[in-house]
């Protein structure tokens, strides 16, 4: 492993949360996994910025490489500058609710 590399949290991990030694840091960080995350009834992600732009569409459209885009809970929540937006949505605030549902 290079530094600052982790193993890798699958979308499919059965525990709640995970232990993981981050070289980089040089210390534990517990993370909690998609599986204890989508055991929540809402999930609110907050998203800022245009470099976030590409990684947010990917999101949404349910990219695979992306964790993010594990999160399955019944009810999701995103709050999304406009600089992170493909349309720009002039008349909106700086900071909007995006609701978008994630069942089929």
């Amino acid at each position: 492993m290079q530094e600052g590399e982790f193993d890798e949290i699958s979308p499919d991990i059965s525990q709640y949360a995970v232990a993981v030694y981050v070289n980089k840091l040089e210390s534990w960080r517990l993370t909690l996994t998609p599986n204890f995350i989508n055991s929540a009834k809402c999930i609110i992600f907050l998203i800022s910025g245009e470099k976030k732009k590409d990684s947010f569409q990917k999101m949404i459209k349910g990219d695979p490489e992306l964790p993010a885009s594990w999160i399955t809970c019944n009810k999701v929540f995103y709050y999304v500058t406009k600089d992170c937006m493909t349309n720009g949505y002039s008349s909106e605030p700086d900071t909007f609710p995006l609701t978008i549902s994630l069942q089929n």
